[in-house]
């Protein structure tokens, strides 16, 4: 219950606001909200995601069970996962996918529906309050929009 309403006033929570919120909060509180919500996301993916569905499957992971980090043992993504199939990380209907060519020379497409990119601007709007920026000042956005997506997020934020 307490999760659900920290939850609540920081996705109502005005981005004047949010930082301070996070700023008086008691860092044991945050960690447990933090592992709370890797508890959640882990359950998520495990229903919703075609990929972390099969690797946990295969793995003998059950996400109802996760509790940490520790107890996916050796499991991790790599960029190969990615490249060879990157619908199948999905959850839900993106609203838009970003396009890198990585490192490797082979594109990566990463997805988001319009909650999260509201969620990352919301953020970024947020670390500008903190360092003074307001609604008076004046900013130039000098993001590159075709790379990658810095300048999308900032850009959210700004807004």
């Amino acid at each position: 219950m307490i999760y659900r309403m920290a939850d609540y006033i920081s996705e109502h929570m005005s981005y004047k606001l949010l930082p301070f919120m996070y700023k008086y909060t008691s860092p044991a509180f945050l960690e447990r909200l933090s592992r709370h919500h890797f508890v959640q996301t882990m359950r998520w993916a495990g229903l919703h995601s075609a990929f972390y569905r099969e690797a946990f499957a295969r793995l003998g992971i059950h996400p109802a069970r996760v509790r940490s980090p520790q107890d996916l043992g050796d499991f991790f993504t790599t960029p190969d996962d990615l490249v060879r199939d990157p619908e199948k990380f999905l959850c839900k209907s993106p609203s838009i996918v970003f396009e890198s060519s990585g490192t490797s020379g082979k594109n990566k497409q990463i997805y988001f529906d319009q909650h999260e990119m509201d969620d990352m601007g919301k953020v970024a709007a947020s670390g500008l309050r903190l360092m003074g920026v307001g609604p008076e000042d004046r900013i130039a956005n000098a993001f590159d929009f075709s790379m990658w997506i810095p300048g999308m997020i900032f850009q959210q934020g700004l807004q």
